[in-house]
């Protein structure tokens, strides 16, 4: 869902990063080697449509499925044949979130308005187009809905905020200096990541609001997943190298790394038996059975990889290179 984004967040670490170099008198990071060979027999995946052009986040329900073109995002049928603009003009759509036939995104804002035009977005049910949900929400970077709420996180507002599913009654939840990249409920707790002096994965209690740092070691941890009661993450490699971490805390105790050396890694997605990310990187599709099993490639040769998402046994995917949406059925 969050490829653009992440991207983003990789060029201001690195724009920070390459000042530093050079005030030490180094040229810079010299990028990985992008030529992997994948380490399992790939599935070659479904195109359901082709020729959409640059495509970003995408999320899935059992009527459509949703993808942000640019300014835009789209809603196509599951066979393909149907096209349509469900939002146009959007300022930096991201993070796509399908939930009790509603889809959420927020928009990040735009540079030249300092990002204080960001906003929560919603696509009610079969409507032809979307609503802004809650205006003027200062970078947003990532949107949770549960049965009741959404849920939302920023960036350089430092705030968790919250609003009834329909954006009315907008209320923060908490505020930190920390910038907030992602986010993810439980049946107990709101779960973020953020960038901070040790405060880089947080729980906090819905009932008491009592905080646990979960953990307070990572260089930029996002893309937070919450299944049962274990919580994944991906945390970006140091100064740029696109070589991120999977993460996993079980019932809000110590972190562990599950795989490493991912080469631009974002999108954790899954289900009871695996979760699924790709690599933006070298064009994979991957695979890790939980708790903790070795990671493999699901999906490989994707071209520019835009967004991963899992509905209904079946991964889909935005290959950008072809303008296409992939999907194939998961083991």
């Amino acid at each position: 869902m969050r490829v653009a984004l992440i991207y983003s967040l990789r060029v201001r670490r690195l724009a920070i990063a390459a000042l530093l170099l050079a005030a030490c008198g180094d040229d810079g990071v010299t990028p990985p080697d992008a030529s992997v060979t994948p380490d399992a027999a790939p599935v070659e995946g479904t195109v359901v449509v082709d020729g959409l052009g640059e495509l970003g986040d995408i999320a899935v329900d059992s009527a459509s499925i949703f993808v942000v073109r640019g300014a835009e995002v789209l809603r196509v049928s599951h066979d393909g044949n149907a096209v349509g603009v469900v939002a146009s003009a959007q300022k930096s759509p991201c993070c796509l979130t399908a939930s009790a036939g509603d889809v959420y995104w927020v928009n990040a804002g735009l540079h030249a308005a300092d990002f204080l035009d960001g906003s929560v977005m919603r696509l009610a049910g079969a409507a032809d187009s979307a609503v802004v949900a809650v205006a003027d929400v200062y970078f947003p970077s990532d949107v949770a809905v549960d049965a009741d709420a959404i849920y939302w996180v920023e960036i350089d507002g430092g705030g968790l905020r919250r609003a009834d599913r329909d954006g009315s009654s907008p209320t923060e939840v908490f505020w930190s200096e920390t910038s907030k990249t992602s986010l993810a409920t439980t049946a107990t707790h709101l779960v973020w990541t953020a960038g901070g002096p040790d405060q880089d994965v947080v729980a906090r209690d819905r009932t008491s609001g009592a905080m646990t740092t979960v953990s307070g070691e990572e260089y930029s941890p996002t893309d937070l997943l919450a299944i049962d009661g274990d919580l994944y993450w991906i945390e970006q490699g140091m100064l740029g190298s696109g070589l991120d971490r999977i993460r996993r805390s079980s019932d809000l105790g110590a972190p562990v790394d599950l795989a490493a050396d991912e080469m631009q890694a974002a999108d954790l997605v899954g289900d009871g038996a695996r979760i699924y990310w790709i690599t933006a990187g070298d064009g994979r599709v991957r695979m890790l059975d939980r708790p903790d099993g070795t990671a493999s490639t699901f999906a490989s040769g994707q071209g520019a990889l835009g967004g991963l998402a899992l509905h209904d046994g079946m991964l889909y995917w935005t290959d950008s290179a072809r303008g296409a949406i992939v999907r194939a059925a998961i083991p």
